[in-house]
């Protein structure tokens, strides 16, 4: 079989049914900072590689491999990475990371990313969690929650044009910009993700993709750190799971928790462990582009 690389959003009509609509997304906007190579023939698409470019720190991300089931592990991957590389050293990268989520013990590696080809060991990020959002919905903890005085919950889709600009310039401000709940606008669920005013302002966020028919995925949570103390969080993730569990059909939900953040390990551990029915983790492998 004769396999070419090419550009992938230049042959876009070949890969779109491999690529999954987010990745169309992310290689098809003007000025992106995000590319892709596809390994295809004349005709079909066998693979693909997503990478995003962070230039003013010289970084760069491997968002997707993807590789036709029959055709994985003959070398495809390499040839993609290669392809890369070398697009980026010409560029002047300085690093290339590539994360990986990997099922409850799994062995953390890939062939792919060997020591021999200048890859570090994978490094934990983050654990991802699928629970069973029906029993979650009876736990008392989440039944019982009651806003407090001043407090009040509201649906996404009601973000104010005054609340969209002052989240919009407040990035790194008042909030980490990457608990931007504008980013990836495209892909959440604005009936589903949840706001929190206190005293008419916007205090907090949980942001909700829906994933499949009976699945979101609790994507972003933010609270300003006055608030955090006082349980304000966990009102908002019970509130959560209370719209998302009212949709017909609705069965799991997935949630992702950084390997830094104690306190919601604990919370998980203590309060979701019962109801949890599927664990992964995210490790990051990282390369010098000499």
């Amino acid at each position: 079989m004769n396999i070419n690389l090419e550009n992938a959003a230049r042959s876009l009509d070949k890969y779109r049914a491999m690529m999954s609509p987010n990745h169309v997304h992310l290689i098809t906007q003007e000025n992106s900072d995000y590319f892709a190579f596809g390994a295809g023939t004349n005709a079909t698409a066998v693979g693909y590689i997503l990478v995003r470019t962070i230039p003013k720190e010289s970084m760069s991300n491997v968002i997707a491999l993807e590789i036709d089931q029959k055709l994985a592990g003959i070398g495809l991957e390499e040839v993609l990475l290669d392809a890369v590389e070398k697009k980026l050293r010409e560029k002047n990268y300085h690093t290339l990371t590539f994360d990986c989520i990997f099922q409850e013990n799994e062995p953390v590696s890939k062939a792919f990313l060997s020591p021999q080809e200048g890859w570090g060991k994978g490094e934990l990020l983050s654990h991802i969690y699928t629970g069973n959002l029906q029993g979650i919905s009876r736990a008392p903890w989440v039944t019982k929650q009651r806003l407090p005085k001043g407090f009040e919950f509201f649906s996404w889709d009601e973000l104010t044009t005054g609340e969209r600009e002052y989240i919009a310039t407040g990035g790194d401000q008042w909030y980490p910009s990457k608990l931007s709940p504008l980013q990836e606008a495209h892909l959440m669920n604005a009936q589903l993700s949840v706001g929190l005013r206190y005293q008419g302002s916007i205090v907090g966020w949980k942001i909700v993709q829906r994933t499949a028919r009976n699945m979101v995925l609790f994507k972003t949570q933010f609270i300003r750190d006055e608030y955090r103390s006082l349980g304000r969080g966990v009102l908002l993730i019970a509130e959560g799971i209370r719209k998302t569990i009212r949709v017909e059909g609705m069965e799991y939900g997935m949630f992702v928790v950084e390997k830094e953040n104690n306190d919601m390990l604990q919370f998980t551990n203590r309060h979701f462990a019962p109801y949890i029915i599927r664990r992964k983790s995210l490790f990051s492998f990282r390369k010098v582009l000499a």
